[in-house]
């Protein structure tokens, strides 16, 4: 299960807490939803734009994942993704490169945000679950690297220039 570090920020939605937890895995944050549970039923909510990250533009739903298949096995350039299984169980494995964490994501409650340049897979489904995905972009097929280790090329690519871009520079003789 998740990382079970401290939580990194906490919204309310309707007088309801929502809980971001920060994991291992560079950029990406395990939600846990607020609920409301009345003798109607439960009820689940995450706002776009003010609670989750971004506002999609795209979502997709996979179900009927035949329990041995694995889907994703992918990173974006530029889309970020929030994922959450509405039904069932699904587990989501994340990694930026140098750390990998996965999430058994068995609870509508529960979501995992994936940035950009992060890969993510999603297996172990149960014969019921249905995962659905909300995406920052539009589909480009452009945006996608399908290759692992181009992939892992990118992000350390990424993280150099990063570092690069935080070093200090000479320090100028006085004068």
């Amino acid at each position: 299960m998740p990382g079970g570090g401290p939580v990194s920020e906490v919204a309310f939605t309707g007088g309801r807490q929502l809980a971001v937890e920060p994991t291992t895995v560079e950029g990406v944050q395990l939600y846990r939803l607020p609920l409301y549970e009345d003798h109607r039923g439960k009820l689940t909510v995450g706002e776009f734009g003010t609670c989750l990250p971004f506002v999609p533009l795209r979502y997709f739903i996979t179900y009927q994942v035949p329990g041995s298949d694995v889907r994703g096995e992918h990173a974006h350039r530029e889309c970020a993704q929030f994922l959450t299984c509405v039904k069932g169980a699904c587990t989501v494995m994340v990694d930026d490169g140098l750390h990998r964490a996965q999430f058994r994501l068995d609870d509508p409650r529960l979501g995992v945000l994936v940035p950009p340049m992060v890969w993510a897979a999603e297996y172990d489904h149960t014969d019921d679950s249905v995962l659905v995905v909300f995406a920052s972009h539009h589909y480009d097929p452009q945006d996608y690297v399908r290759d692992y280790l181009e992939f892992v090329r990118g992000a350390s690519e990424r993280r150099s220039a990063g570092s690069r871009q935080g070093a200090p520079g000479p320090t100028p003789e006085p004068g």
